[in-house]
């Protein structure tokens, strides 16, 4: 219909050109033709501006939506930048700039021509997830009730400070586990991060330097961090700021270690170390051997075949988490072996039957000796 007018009015517009061409040879007279023509020109005007108004600009590209559809020059609104599928359904589209977003159609009239539209939202580019690095704790952990509620009561915090907790205990006392439990704990109150460093601090300890890159990587591995230790510490703290997130660092050596380490306002920090030293603003809890009752449902509940025996064996593992799943795990191990020759063995050469026979001499998680050789 609209075509079929701008056609009758472009032909009224070239007989009123040839009609006017005719007057000034026959009756050159200015006034009835200067006013016929402004007519003519306010009647076209005022069509033309109208239809502008309802006519979408052109496009320079064609835009395809995420169905390989193109999306046509009337389904653009006024300013062009919105397009919407004539069905009036949601419809996601991409953009020349390849942005994905999705518009819905406030009003499609009969025919399918663009009323309104209304962005709903730009599709969500991709982030990093915040890191996850707690592992479960062991199964059979037991007892710790008492220390478990007063770290976790130590380590809510405010938006005012940091929480900062040191665990310090012999080597094989269960403080890495003991934190471990803690974090899982707590870890719903961190959900921008929860991270684990192992520092070494017993063996080969890393520097400050090493453990601030550590931590950074965790939160962008595809990151290069600085290797100087101011850069570091503004890189740390400023991933850290305004946000909830837990740091485990484990096995400290000693203070100028891990004061790098210490987070902004609203992070937790748990340090674990055999060494006694004190950081700022840190709580420390000193952590000692299993209760008695404690000490044998751990070995029952890893070799319940010693049975009555449990006491005793508790009482020769010096009620030490080490020593006890250590020897636990031998007679589970080893069924031919007897509970009670074991115990025998045990009272006579103490550190030689606290060590797994098929593991490495060495290993502080599979020797008692060598674990307590590391604390000195």
């Amino acid at each position: 219909m609209r075509h079929s007018i701008k056609i009758a009015l472009n032909g009224i517009a070239a007989i009123t050109l040839l009609v006017s061409l005719v007057w000034l040879v026959v009756a050159p007279d200015f006034e009835p033709l200067l006013a016929l023509l402004g007519a003519l020109g306010m009647l076209l005007g005022a069509f033309f501006i109208k239809d502008e108004a309802r006519t979408p600009p052109a496009t320079a590209a064609p835009t395809i939506n995420q169905q390989g559809q193109q999306v046509h020059g009337d389904q653009f609104n006024a300013g062009g930048d919105i397009k919407v599928d004539q069905s009036g359904q949601v419809t996601p589209w991409v953009t020349a700039g390849g942005d994905v977003k999705q518009v819905r159609v406030v009003h499609v009239a009969e025919g399918g021509s663009y009323h309104e539209a209304h962005e709903e939202s730009p599709a969500a580019a991709p982030t990093t997830p915040p890191p996850r690095q707690l592992s479960a704790p062991a199964g059979d952990f037991v007892g710790r009730t008492d220390d478990i509620d007063v770290l976790c009561s130590a380590l809510t915090v405010g938006n005012q400070a940091a929480a900062i907790c040191g665990v310090r205990g012999m080597g094989g006392i269960g403080k890495t586990e003991l934190a471990m439990v803690v974090a899982n704990r707590l870890a719903d109150q961190f959900p921008d991060g929860q991270i684990v460093v192992d520092l070494l601090g017993t063996t080969t300890p890393l520097t400050p330097e090493r453990a601030l890159q550590e931590i950074i990587r965790a939160f962008d591995p595809t990151v290069k961090p600085p290797d100087d230790l101011l850069s570091l510490k503004k890189d740390y703290l400023s991933r850290c700021s305004g946000k909830r997130v837990l740091i485990l660092a484990d096995d400290a050596r000693d203070e100028k270690q891990t004061r790098p380490l210490l987070p902004p306002a609203g992070c937790a920090l748990i340090v674990t170390s055999r060494h006694s030293f004190t950081l700022p603003g840190m709580r420390r809890f000193d952590l000692d051997t299993l209760d008695p009752a404690d000490a044998e449902h751990l070995l029952l509940a890893i070799c319940p075949r010693i049975g009555d025996a449990a006491p005793e064996l508790a009482r020769l593992c010096g009620y030490l988490p080490l020593a006890l799943r250590v020897s636990a795990s031998l007679l589970d191990a080893d069924e031919t072996r007897a509970v009670a020759r074991y115990l025998t063995q045990l009272a006579a050469e103490r550190l030689h039957h606290l060590a797994d026979p098929d593991g490495d001499p060495n290993d502080p998680q599979a020797s008692v000796a060598a674990s307590f050789a590391l604390s000195y």
